[in-house]
């Protein structure tokens, strides 16, 4: 099937999109050899045969939908493996733990729709299918009025999450066992790409931000000679920028660190016909941050920084139009006005700083970084 797409011109195409399922099994088929410990562990754990399932991830873990002979639904997850690089054993074994750890410690004190957790096993999950479809599929499919019912309850979602109590720190949710109950602490940060994760917890925006600049200097290294000199004159130019902008934030308010889901794309968000979200999912990556860093667009609808069609990649795709993602946008931020003024401060306060950040975890192609100069000089010159 294919779905409306617009590219950074505002011209919409008709693509393909990324499959629903990247392999479908049948009872009496053969169960593929990467699948065949969680097919057991689910006949061990729940005393159910699975009689079919479908692939809805196989890159950072292995995500079957699987259906089970009494007719119920699960969701099994097996994280990857690395028995012959520790660094990467200990980042996927410590975000699989911290991931379980945190969905309990949710669950209990907010509204967010969640998954339970039915029962663990060293290297998986089994976990309660939510209802609704992934939102990746399903935007195209809502109403105007299911879109903006969106928008309110993902205000509202961000709202709950900005009131929790978290720890001072830059990095990961991490967790203390006092007295038998879970305690939120933060740890090192644990992001999708193993380059961008930190040894250690960082206490300021000055020294998340020169770490992001420090990983970013060894990354135009693999670029061609002739575009490093490039690179460097531009991260230089922001860095200078950036250091500014850091040295002049003193209110607390913005200071104070919250928890934020770090992978809230659509594939990641479950919602009904009338825009209800009815689940957010994976948590394995998460930040705990300061709070003018916490909040921003929906990413599909974004027009900053490094999606600003101005300066994004040739390969980048938007799911709505230029004036569909401006209304949508206009919503979000009188939404986030009206019912939160403080968090509404720090969305205003932080738009130039969380642009470069996401320029910084860009991983897109950009030869001399030239893409993200058009943005610098655009943004720090006008």
């Amino acid at each position: 099937m294919l779905l409306p797409y617009w590219d950074r011109s505002g011209v919409a195409h008709e693509l393909e999109p990324p499959p629903q399922s990247y392999h479908d099994w049948l009872q009496g088929d053969d169960i593929p050899t990467d699948h065949q410990r969680l097919h057991n562990a689910v006949q061990e754990q729940l005393g159910s045969t699975l009689i079919k399932t479908a692939c809805r991830a196989m890159y950072m873990n292995l995500t079957l939908d699987a259906t089970l002979d009494n007719g119920t639904s699960v969701i099994l997850r097996q994280r990857h493996t690395y028995p012959l690089d520790p660094v990467k054993e200990i980042w996927s074994s410590t975000k699989f733990h911290n991931e379980i750890k945190l969905l309990q410690w949710l669950r209990k004190r907010t509204k967010i729709p969640l998954p339970t957790i039915l029962a663990v096993g060293p290297y998986y999950t089994i976990q309660e299918k939510l209802p609704g479809s992934t939102l990746a599929y399903h935007w195209h499919h809502l109403s105007e009025p299911a879109k903006d019912h969106f928008i309110f309850a993902y205000v509202a979602i961000l709202s709950q999450l900005f009131h929790l109590q978290a720890p001072h720190g830059i990095g990961s949710a991490s967790f203390d066992d006092v007295s038998g109950s879970n305690t939120l602490a933060v740890g090192p940060l644990l992001a999708a790409n193993p380059s961008y994760s930190t040894p250690k917890v960082i206490d300021t925006i000055s020294g998340y931000v020169g770490f992001l600049f420090s990983v970013k200097r060894e990354a135009i290294k693999e670029m061609k000679p002739e575009d490093i000199q490039r690179a460097e004159s531009t991260l230089s130019f922001i860095e200078r920028k950036v250091t500014s902008v850091t040295q002049t934030i003193s209110d607390s308010t913005l200071l104070r660190c919250v928890l934020t889901h770090a992978d809230p794309h659509g594939y990641n968000i479950l919602v009904d016909d009338d825009g209800n979200i009815t689940g957010l999912l994976d948590w394995e990556f998460n930040y705990i941050q300061p709070a003018i860093l916490a909040i921003d667009y929906p990413l599909w609808l974004s027009n900053e920084g490094r999606l600003d069609p101005r300066f994004a990649s040739d390969s980048q795709w938007w799911e709505e139009s230029p004036s569909e993602r401006q209304r949508l946008c206009t919503l979000f931020e009188q939404t986030i006005e009206e019912h939160n003024p403080e968090l509404y401060n720090c969305f205003i306060q932080g738009h130039i700083l969380r642009a470069a950040v996401g320029w910084l975890l860009d991983t897109l192609p950009d030869p001399g970084l030239d893409r993200v100069m058009a943005w610098a000089r655009a943004t720090f010159e006008d």
